[in-house]
């Protein structure tokens, strides 16, 4: 077993990609996943981790993506892959960003937590498009 494997993680991780997204030439452990919080009702929220290859957390991360006192379930951080969508020589974190009350984006990462803003794109929600395919 490699010293400080394994972690565990809060919540529900869903999958894990290996990548060097901080330019040292090592490799990190990027896991995405949603939590649930029993402290609000009926809240859930996602996490972005990233580790180095001890174990121990990125500074910037764990990533959470929503407030939970908003009250939105059905949060998650899933379908991650790494590519260097800014072009600076460094593979950046892609990664669906899902909220089940108002619609999912795809965003992007530095290694070091900062969002690439010039990434993100809000999809639709099925509630959005039927209410833009009425208003048409």
């Amino acid at each position: 077993m490699v010293s400080g494997w394994p972690r565990a993680l809060l919540g529900n991780p869903g999958n894990v990609v290996l990548g060097d997204v901080t330019g040292d030439g090592r490799l990190e452990v990027v896991v995405g996943g949603s939590r649930f919080d029993n402290t609000t009702p009926s809240a859930s929220h996602g996490e972005l981790y990233v580790k180095d290859g001890s174990g121990n957390d990125l500074p910037g991360f764990p990533l959470v993506s929503q407030d939970l006192s908003a009250g939105v379930t059905g949060a998650g951080y899933g379908g991650i892959t790494l590519s260097d969508v800014d072009a600076d020589g460094v593979a950046d974190i892609v990664t669906a960003e899902g909220m089940l009350s108002y619609g999912a984006s795809v965003t992007a990462f530095h290694g070091n937590g900062s969002e690439i803003t010039t990434v993100r794109r809000k999809m639709l929600t099925a509630n959005t498009l039927r209410a833009s395919r009425r208003r048409q």
